[in-house]
């Protein structure tokens, strides 16, 4: 994290050369293979464990917020955004109703039933499944007689 480029702080990361697993797989690992997408899904769900086992929850996994580098590893990005948004959310600076993007969210995460929900560990595996589903999609849409 770093200041001086604004009013708030901003976050620096390294550049991660195949930008995120959706535009990867819309482009240069269209054609990857399907142990290749698996290797992506397993590395992410072991991210995923990692990080549930240092007690973080990362409240907004989706296909934008997986990079993947030039060697093809996937790493899971914008760790901290919704804590961030929530602690700034009373300023004039950031207005959101509901952080994340609602193709990847749990269920119990729109506000139907409880008001006010917070991202867990199991809406974090929810979104997993999403992204799970998304990188299979792609791969099934793809590859010829596999329909």
């Amino acid at each position: 994290m770093t200041d001086g480029f604004a009013r708030l702080p901003a976050l620096v990361s390294p550049w991660v050369e195949n930008g995120t697993l959706t535009n990867y797989l819309e482009g240069p690992g269209r054609e990857i293979s399907k142990g290749a997408r698996t290797y992506i899904l397993v590395n992410v769900g072991e991210a995923l464990d990692y990080i549930h086992s240092q007690h973080v929850v990362h409240g907004d996994l989706t296909g934008s917020n997986v990079l993947i580098n030039g060697d093809g590893q996937p790493l899971i990005s914008d760790f901290g955004l919704s804590s961030i948004l929530e602690e700034f959310n009373k300023t004039t600076y950031f207005k959101s109703h509901r952080t994340g993007a609602i193709r990847w969210v749990a269920p119990e995460l729109l506000g139907e039933v409880v008001s006010s929900p917070k991202p867990s560990v199991k809406s974090d595996i929810y979104s997993y499944g999403c992204v799970m589903l998304h990188v299979i999609t792609f791969f099934a849409s793809y590859v010829p007689g596999l329909h």
